[in-house]
């Protein structure tokens, strides 16, 4: 065991949406950093759904907490951890309610969160994650570069990314108010904000990142005329845990990107790599290419030290590798 693991061995990082995509990654690359975790999970009781987390506790050092998002008792459960990473909040893009389903659970669970930890005097640091469509404007098709600082104005007829945008803007606002309080004022805010997330998940579930790409390559849906971010799961687990031991990282907004990329790349990545499969003729046949531009990195590479990101080949090749392997989806041949 180094140094660092045996400092890291008694220290607890609370983590919210666990189960989720990139919480799974980030409670096992914990874990294998030799810090305790606190996993907290919609259903701390739903063995089926922790069988994941649990397969990587090989020294007990995982434990489990959690509830609704809006409804847990942050004050409670967060009571003498050191960090927290914040990755819950609803991924879905539309609802009967917007305001009621997508936009207050993700504003009110990242308050929640602050607000519990500007009471407990052992939290250092609150890592939020927010997401790229914070950063990126769609709607801008003169802007050719975006870095760190950008912020987006999404409509509320795009309400999950307007839910991120408002949830990070509340987040900013609070510590604002809380720097002010010297009882208060103990912990530092980092928030990430990854561009659209991809890879082979580390259980069975489908996300909704990865679901709107399968619908792309194998169904006939129409690719949104959109030029997006992509970054590798892996990286954006990476990318966390560095923010959380840098104190480069801390009161500032993050990006993880790793290219810029349209739906057609997508699919000509897969042809390539996967040539026995029809695809989505909708977007081989693609006429026009979006708007395109450039977002790099620079808070994560140049001063948290973050090294190489994984590639869009590999990143297309292992998921679709997982997704095969566990026969979540089954595209025709030719």
């Amino acid at each position: 065991m180094t140094n660092t693991e045996v400092t890291n061995s008694s220290k607890t990082v609370a983590v919210t949406g666990a189960t989720g995509f990139i919480g799974t990654y980030i409670v096992r690359d914990l874990l294998e950093k030799n810090y305790k975790v606190l996993a907290l999970v919609r259903d701390p009781n739903n063995q089926e759904k922790l069988k994941t987390l649990k397969s990587f506790d090989k020294d007990q050092r995982l434990s489990f907490s959690g509830g609704e998002l809006e409804n847990v008792d942050y004050e409670t459960v967060l009571n003498g951890v050191d960090y927290v990473i914040h990755t819950a909040s609803p991924f879905i893009y539309t609802a009967e309610d917007v305001q009621k389903e997508i936009i207050d659970p993700a504003i009110n669970g990242t308050v929640a969160v602050l607000k519990a930890a500007s009471k407990i005097k052992s939290i250092k640091k609150v890592i939020v994650t927010s997401s790229g469509l914070a950063v990126v404007d769609f709607t801008n098709t003169e802007k050719t570069e975006y870095n760190d600082d950008d912020w987006a104005s999404p409509p509320i007829s795009n309400p999950y990314a307007y839910s991120k945008v408002e949830a990070e803007k509340a987040a900013w606002e609070f510590v604002k108010e809380n720097e002010k309080d010297e009882s208060a004022n103990h912990f530092k805010l980092v928030v990430m904000n990854p561009t659209f997330i991809l890879g082979a998940a580390l259980s069975t579930l489908i996300n909704s990142s990865v679901g709107v790409i399968i619908k792309q390559l194998f169904e006939a849906v129409p690719p949104p005329p959109i030029s997006i971010g992509i970054v590798n799961v892996q990286d954006v687990s990476t990318a966390h845990i560095l923010a959380l031991e840098s104190e480069n990282a801390d009161n500032k907004r993050i990006t993880i990107n790793q290219s810029v990329v349209t739906f057609k790349n997508f699919i000509e990545v897969a042809m390539k790599q996967f040539p026995q499969f029809k695809y989505n003729t909708n977007i081989v046949n693609l006429p026009e290419e979006p708007h395109s531009y450039s977002l790099r990195s620079n808070r994560l590479i140049d001063e948290l030290g973050f090294k190489s990101f994984v590639s869009l080949e590999e990143t297309i090749k292992t998921m679709i590798e997982h997704l095969l392997s566990n026969g979540l989806i089954k595209p025709e041949l030719l």
